[in-house]
């Protein structure tokens, strides 16, 4: 085998590796999020003449919200939060955790594909080497 040949398998194993590390740093980002409070419902606001704007947290049907849990019988979940400006933050900086751990899990799930790739051109050049 060349000396070339050897270079690009070290190069695809140190790729591998470093997509690998890159899952385990987003894992941990995710847990860091989902520790901090995670709410998958998006936001409704309810408006009435004379009265403070309020905040609803909708979830989708059959959607389980780590926070708010999930309806008795599978219809949407519909949360009150209320028109207290603590507890619309709270409940907004949840909603934008949740967009970030999803972003981070459609990251993860590509670079899982590049190393499903990677793995693979290891073992097909790995098969012939032996």
């Amino acid at each position: 085998m060349s000396d070339k040949t050897l270079a690009q398998l070290d190069q695809i194993r140190a790729n591998y590796l470093a997509l690998l590390e890159r899952i385990e740093t987003i894992t941990l980002l995710q847990q860091q999020l989902k520790t901090a409070g995670l709410c998958n419902g998006s936001e409704y606001w309810r408006k009435e003449d004379g009265k403070p704007d309020r905040l609803y947290a909708n979830h989708g049907e059959g959607q389980v919200c780590d926070i708010h849990g999930q309806h008795k019988h599978g219809y949407r979940l519909r949360k009150y939060i209320g028109s207290n400006p603590g507890k619309i933050k709270e409940c907004m900086d949840m909603m934008e955790r949740y967009r970030e751990w999803r972003r981070l899990e459609n990251q993860k799930d590509e670079i899982q594909d590049k190393t499903s790739l990677l793995k693979n051109r290891i073992n097909h050049i790995s098969m012939y080497l032996l």
